[in-house]
């Protein structure tokens, strides 16, 4: 049987491409869109999503990495709403991860809830009092119920029907020191 997988992405020192056209003050202190334009268009392609009914949809790419070393790279598609059943924040995500390494090529494919409440609490406290953020590192289980890998090729055939989490980093303190907060995000992938 396969081995758990464990891939990160810091976005620090991973970040390919970041688009959304949200106004959320806790969205953009985490992940701010990066510049984007093409020597085609007299325009920021991240405007995009305005105006489109997607104020809440985010597109995202990272490199990966596994034990420090960058082994691929991932795509994100999330939408964040609010549960009607629940009056919670939940996103609806789509991963494609794409990992290269000997042994591990191929790619992966998961769809997924999130419950991003617990991240966001702590940082809209930190937000509204900046002095108040403590210094610790937090690693907060994202996915809602069980996630399982939907398409795994090649050498990573064996992860197929895996369970996924997706656990969110977030270090109170980070807003007062930085004034924005460290993204990074961590994947555990168990073969069933």
């Amino acid at each position: 049987m396969a081995a758990d997988l464990i891939l990160e992405l810091d976005v620090d020192q991973d970040l390919i491409s970041l688009s959304h056209a949200s106004d959320d003050a806790v969205l953009n202190a985490f992940f701010p869109p990066t510049e984007n334009r093409s020597p085609f268009y007299d325009r920021d392609l991240n405007r995009a999503f305005v105006g489109a009914g997607l104020s809440q949809d985010l597109a995202v790419t990272s490199l990966v990495r596994l034990d420090g070393e960058v082994v691929g790279f991932a795509t994100e598609q999330e939408s964040i709403s609010v549960a009607a059943e629940t009056g919670e924040l939940v996103a609806e995500s789509a991963w494609l991860l794409r990992l290269v390494r000997a042994g591990l090529r191929g790619f992966l494919a998961v769809a997924q809830r999130e419950n991003p409440r617990e991240v966001f609490v702590l940082a809209s406290q930190a937000l509204q009092d900046p002095g108040s953020g403590e210094d610790r590192d937090h690693w907060v289980l994202s996915t809602v119920g069980t996630a399982r890998v939907a398409l795994a090729t090649d050498e990573l055939a064996s992860y197929a029907g895996a369970t996924f989490e997706e656990y969110n980093f977030v270090n109170p303190a980070d807003y007062k020191r930085l004034k924005r907060f460290r993204g990074k995000i961590r994947f555990i992938i168990r073969p069933s």
